[in-house]
């Protein structure tokens, strides 16, 4: 398919096969596998963020002041790792409004990635900040460059050079067996490997290599008396992770590219994963990893007059290893973790359970549901964090609430459900406002289907959600944009870098990008026993782009209309999207760099598909 936005794409090749087969009348086995390719990119959107930009389209330009590759580096137009450390060491390295480390004192590193502190490295106040503080960190743009333009929604931080490639191979295989004692076993086994390599040239990289293997053992019978009946099972398990996964975050620049003009050799950054000396770069962590998972699980699935109780019990054993660098190898890391290269293991386990239990009156059914939770805190290729191996924090707890009604009218022809919860997940000692967060959230739902006669099906969803992260202390480590310091009347002054700190936001802040109250309606029409019509309307609430709050991302209308031919062995659909051509847009990363990156969604779009089943 092509892409809205420039420079984007998006290749997939999908092989898929499966196979089922009866080898007794008691015995049964499947087995199948996939094959992806998968290529596109990492959206990051637009940089530069201000209220701004989001209300009016309304975009600072300006082209960085230092040109890192020119004047310290081989002008190969590429901004290299060396070639910025050789510019940061020319700076001042520290600048404040007053003398360092004392009362009301607002301090600053000076360069690419800069970091501010308050007091003795006490939170930070963006607004403490001062335009003299900002312009001593040479981090700007050339002033001969800044201006104003409005910005098109389709360009966004991707050059033709950023690449996000994936390959993934997965298989299984199923033996189920039923004995005459009407016990059933079924053992599955499961494989799924995947590598992939991301670039982009605002200065982030990653790249994974990573296998799991599985295997459950699960035995099942059902049980029934005169006014009861039961489900029963029973599993032991085991689960092998090996992963490989590394990234770079040291310079991960938004701001210091003009998206008017396009990426340049002041502004594109050489990553890791395309240094022209492999072995030879450095990496934010190189984390190589692997664990076993061993599990015992109990469930129960009973019913007795309009009772129906559903209990679960889990018992987990991981024992992990793992390792970040490469020894003694060419590898460097560029790391805040004060050990540097390390290796680690360690063992723990947890228990899981849940509960439900409902009653029917009549065609009434309300229901009341617990649950807590243990699971492995893993990044986005099964990888564990050393140092949460090291001190025994890679397994965190959730715990669920939920109460609801659920009824089914008029012969099954209108279904109605609300429900109300709170889930909390805690993870305090391996925070990571990437991957796991501490969080609280409430919310309440309701889902309405009605069908007023055969051809015609109506569906409406109300959602009401907070999503609170939570600070021990009332602190967290984010990045700040233009939005978060009105104070600074020269905003290009630190287009060309990004700049972060500790910043006191209370025990509990929203977490932001995601908005409190969703509600759709939609219709599925049947004009002929071939023809489909449909449309729905979706709304959505107003959203603070990040963590701090200080920019909204408006609330927003979306209709879409779509067509469906099916005959059976033909299938042809033309899908219209955004009718209205509504502008609207989504949280980028908005827990680390909400003020630094949004996405602005797509315009009016449509899509065709055509489908032959033989």
């Amino acid at each position: 398919s092509g892409s809205f936005y420039e420079n984007d794409f998006t290749n997939m090749t999908l092989l898929q096969a499966s196979f089922n087969a009866e080898i007794t009348p008691a015995t049964r086995i499947a087995f199948g596998g996939m094959y992806q390719d998968w290529s596109g990119h990492e959206n990051g959107g637009w940089n530069r963020v201000t209220q701004d930009l989001v209300d009016n389209g309304t975009y600072v330009t300006g082209q960085p002041l230092a040109n890192i590759d020119g004047a310290f580096g081989n002008s190969d137009g590429l901004m290299q790792e060396a070639e910025i450390d050789k510019w940061e060491a020319s700076l001042a390295g520290l600048v404040s409004t007053g003398v360092p480390f004392t009362p009301g004192t607002t301090s600053c590193f000076t360069g690419i990635s800069v970091f501010c502190f308050s007091d003795n490295f006490a939170p930070l106040d963006p607004k403490k900040i001062t335009q003299s503080l900002v312009n001593a960190m040479g981090m700007g743009l050339d002033p001969a460059t800044v201006g104003t333009a409005k910005l098109d929604r389709s360009k966004v931080l991707i050059t033709n050079r950023d690449r996000y490639d994936t390959e993934v191979h997965t298989g299984y295989f199923d033996i189920i067996h039923d004995f005459e004692s009407g016990w059933n076993m079924t053992n599955k086994m499961f494989y799924d490997a995947q590598e992939y390599i991301n670039v982009d040239s605002y200065g982030f990289s990653k790249i994974a290599d990573a296998w799991v293997f599985e295997d459950q053992l699960i035995f099942s019978k059902s049980f029934e008396g005169d006014d009861w009946k039961s489900a029963f099972q029973f599993s032991p398990s085991y689960r092998y992770t090996d992963a490989f996964y590394a990234l770079d975050f040291s310079d991960e620049i938004f701001d210091r590219t003009d998206l008017t003009k396009g990426f340049n050799a002041r502004s594109i950054q050489e990553v890791p994963s395309l240094a022209p000396n492999p072995g030879q770069e450095s990496w934010s962590n190189y984390w190589d990893t692997q664990y076993a998972q061993y599990g015992l699980s109990v469930m129960s699935d009973s019913s007795w007059g309009g009772f129906n109780l559903m209990l679960g019990l889990r018992y987990d054993y991981i024992d992990a290893e793992g390792e970040n660098g490469d020894g003694a190898g060419p590898v460097k890391l560029r790391t805040f973790n004060p050990d540097g290269e390390h290796v680690a293991s360690n063992d723990d386990s947890g228990v899981t359970w849940t509960s439900s239990l409902s009653y029917s009156f009549g065609k009434v059914t309300p229901y009341v549901t617990l649950a807590e939770q243990t699971t492995i805190i893993s990044g986005s290729a099964g990888d564990l964090d050393t140092q949460n191996i090291k001190n025994k924090t890679f397994l965190g707890d959730s715990e669920l609430q939920e109460i609801g009604i659920k009824t089914n009218l008029l012969g099954g022809r209108l279904f109605a459900a609300v429900a109300a919860y709170e889930q909390e997940r805690i993870a305090f000692n391996s925070q990571s406002p990437v991957s796991n967060q501490a969080t609280n959230t409430k919310g309440y739902e309701g889902e309405l289907r009605y069908v007023p006669f055969e051809k015609l099906s109506l569906v409406a969803t109300y959602s009401h959600m907070e999503v609170n992260v939570i600070n021990p202390g009332g602190i967290a480590f984010t990045y700040i944009g233009a939005a978060d310091m009105p104070q600074l009347t020269n905003q290009a002054a630190w287009y060309g870098g990004i700049i972060g700190g500790n910043i006191f936001v209370g025990e509990e802040t929203l977490r932001g990008g995601i908005p409190e109250e969703t509600y759709s309606m939609s219709a599925s029409y049947k004009l002929t026993d071939t023809i489909n019509l449909n449309a729905s309307y979706t709304a959505v609430d107003s959203v603070a782009s990040g963590v701090l709050g200080t920019v909204i991302l408006p609330a927003y209308d979306l209709i879409n209309l779509s067509m469906v031919y099916d005959s059976g062995s033909y299938r042809a659909g033309l899908f219209l999207n955004n009718v209205t051509d509504e502008e609207f847009f989504r949280g980028n990363f908005p827990s680390l760099y909400g003020n630094n990156a949004i996405l602005p969604e797509l315009p009016r779009n449509w899509r065709a598909e055509v489908t032959y089943k033989f």
